[in-house]
Formats: C-alpha cells, structure tokens, sequence
C-alpha cells in the first residue's frame, strides 16, 4: 500500500505540473486541476469555518452502490474529528446527467451541501455527447447559483469497454466533453476510473474482479481505491471554481425541472403512494392507469420533455403527441424484475432538440404492447421538462 500510495503521490505531481503548462488542455493528462489564486479555499478552510457538513453525492449505480462515497465521508470524519459529516447520497442507477440536472434541485441543492462530487462518466454516453455536456454545465450552474461557495468535483468512474482508451492513451469522448464542462468553471476532474484501470493493467496481483462486481460497478475495495484516489488529490488542493455569466454550452438546462405528476390528474388516471421504490422521496408516488386509451394532455415550456417512471414486465406503450404533430410510442416494458428479481424505476428521455419554447403535448396508453410484456400499465411519478 505505501508504495502505491508513493507511486500515486508522484503521478500527482506530474499532473499538477503538466496542468500548469498546459492549461489542462493535454488530452494525456490524467486529471484536470485548474489553477487557482488567492481567493481559493481547501476542505480543511471549510471545515475551519464551520462545523456541520454537508457532503452530496450524484451520479448513477456506481454512486448508488455507495462504495466510494461512505468511503471518502469515512475519511474526511477521520481527517476532521471536530466537525460532523452527513452524507446525502442520491446515486441513481442506470440514469444520466439528463436526469441528473433535472432532479438535482429536489433531491440535493435544497439541502444547501457543502461540497458535491458528480458522477455520470459511465452512463453518459458518446450518443448524446452535446446533450450530456448541456446538463453537466446545468448541474453546475445549479449548484452555484444555489450557493457560489460551494465546493464541487467531477468523479469518472471506469468501465470495462474504457481499458481500450486508456490503453491507447486516449480520452473515452463522453469524459473528454465533461473535462472541458469542468475547466471551463475551473472545477477539478479526478478520473478515479483511469487511475484503477492502469493500476489493474499493471498490477501482477490484482485482478479485474478484486475491484469489480462486473463490468462497471465496484466493490469495496474498488470503492475505497477510489476514494483513496480522491484522497490523494484533495487533501490539500485549493478550490478556485468560477461562476461564468455566459454559459459554455447553447443550452445549459439551468432551469430544468421536476413537475409532480399529481399536477396532472385526470380520469381515468389515479394517484398510488409509495410505488417508486424510494428512489426520490418527494416523488414516491405516481400516476397510474392500465386502461388502453386513457389520456393525459398539458403544456410544457422547454426543449426537452422527459419522465421519471416505473418500467416493469406488466409496463405497456405510451404514445405521445407534441404541438399536434405525429404519434410516436415509447415502451416502458423491462424484463429486469424477470431476471434479476429487483423492480425498476428511472427516466425516460422522450424528446430532445424542441424549440425552446411553450409546447402542448398529449399522452395516451397505446393499445400495443412488447409482446413480453403482461399488459398495458403505465406509472408515472414525475414529468421532466427544462425550461421555465
């Protein structure tokens, strides 16, 4: 262990210093540190200044996992004796940025943390890079204008299919376009994922799945590598993040937004409690209904139209229509429970790329279902939509 935590110490340095040269513009870097200047601060000066702390924790599975985040909170209690730690973790899995920007007001700002670490390298994906780069800037621009003191880090995590990059000494695309969504607010990335997946390649003892249930999500010991990781990079380092008026990106989804479903009832649609799982305690209900043909209708501002909801083996299709336009169907049916005995809620990402303006949508349980699926419900918990 000392002679990892040596070998870490020295990969450090190098990166601070190349950073330094290279304006974090170096895609071989292993990490983005911007510099900073007198008005900077590090975690030790916030918790000088105050004794109760909040730590918030965003991501997907690998942060729902809690792995690497009860184990950096464990350190920083260790570290800080004289201050109390709480952690407000709202990993959830198998959702993106998209979502993430969307709920983080409800389930993270209104709690006014201290510092956040944001994590959605693995399930942000090259797909939708210009989206997930909107929602990353909005995450950010959130969280300061919540409160500009705010200490935030970007976390990437690693996969199986990123060995190949890192190996050819390359950036996966979709943590190249969140880096440069960090420097831009000069808030560091700690690229956890590429430091564990080169120990791995290198190491003679350790194998793959020492650190990893599979191919993605953690264990303990690739939990604590990690927070070991961030350990190494924070301990002392000065946040200098900056608040900029003019956004990096064309749409930075700052004012996206969670709407209760209940908002919404009509006939014959009904409102369930606690059918969600939990996953968002403001929104553990839904709107329900099996009934082929039932309909739900509203405006909506914005240029994205989402849903948080239940997908099941009884889920069916839903159609929708916008501005009067063509119908178009998305099913909600999963097999998940079938195969893994665990129910399933998340976000559906229905439409991208509207004019950023009012629009009138209608909502309709199809008749048709996945021919899997055990009928026709549908369960929805929350409506997403990202403008004002």
């Amino acid at each position: 262990m000392k002679r990892y935590l040596a070998v870490i110490l020295c990969v450090i340095i190098i990166v601070i210093g190349l950073a330094s040269c290279n304006n974090g513009e170096n895609p071989e870097i292993l990490s983005f540190i911007p510099e900073n200047d007198d008005n900077s601060r590090s975690i030790a000066d916030l918790c000088a200044s105050k004794k109760n702390i909040t730590v918030g924790f965003i991501g997907g599975s690998v942060t729902e996992g809690n792995t690497y985040s009860a184990s950096f909170v464990e350190y920083l209690s260790e570290t800080y004796p004289d201050n109390n730690f709480t952690q407000k973790n709202v990993g959830i899995g198998g959702t993106t940025s998209v979502f993430g920007v969307h709920r983080i007001d409800d389930q993270l700002v209104q709690y006014n943390p201290d510092i956040v670490f944001v994590e959605f390298s693995v399930n942000d994906s090259s797909d939708k890079v210009e989206i997930y780069s909107q929602c990353m800037e909005g995450i950010i621009r959130k969280i300061l204008r919540n409160d500009a003191g705010t200490l935030i880090v970007f976390v990437g995590t690693g996969n199986s299919t990123y060995v190949s990059n890192y190996e050819n000494g390359t950036l996966p695309e979709i943590v190249a376009a969140h880096m440069a969504v960090a420097e831009h607010y000069n808030v560091p990335y700690i690229n956890v994922g590429k430091e564990l997946l080169t120990h791995i390649s290198n190491s003679e003892e350790d194998d793959w799945y020492y650190y990893f249930q599979d191919g993605v999500h953690t264990n303990s010991n690739g939990g604590a590598f990690y927070s070991d990781v961030m350990e190494q990079y924070l301990s002392d380092y000065k946040f200098d993040i900056k608040y900029k008026e003019e956004p990096l990106t064309s749409n930075d989804f700052e004012n996206a937004d969670l709407f209760d479903s209940r908002n919404y009832l009509t006939e014959p649609w009904v409102v369930r409690s606690n059918d969600m799982l939990g996953k968002i305690s403001e929104y553990n209900h839904c709107l329900y209904s099996k009934e082929v043909g039932a309909t739900l209708e509203f405006d909506f501002h914005g240029t994205l139209f989402g849903f948080y909801c239940r997908f099941d083996n009884d889920s069916g299709i839903l159609e929708y229509s916008i501005d009067g336009g063509e119908w178009k169907q998305y099913s909600l049916y999963s097999d998940f429970y079938t195969i893994h005995g665990k129910e399933l809620v998340g976000f559906a990402d229905v439409e991208y790329g509207l004019e950023n303006t009012k629009h009138h949508i209608v909502l309709r349980i199809s008749e048709d279902k996945n021919p899997e699926s055990r009928g026709n419900t549908i369960s929805i918990g929350a409506f997403t939509f990202s403008g004002e």
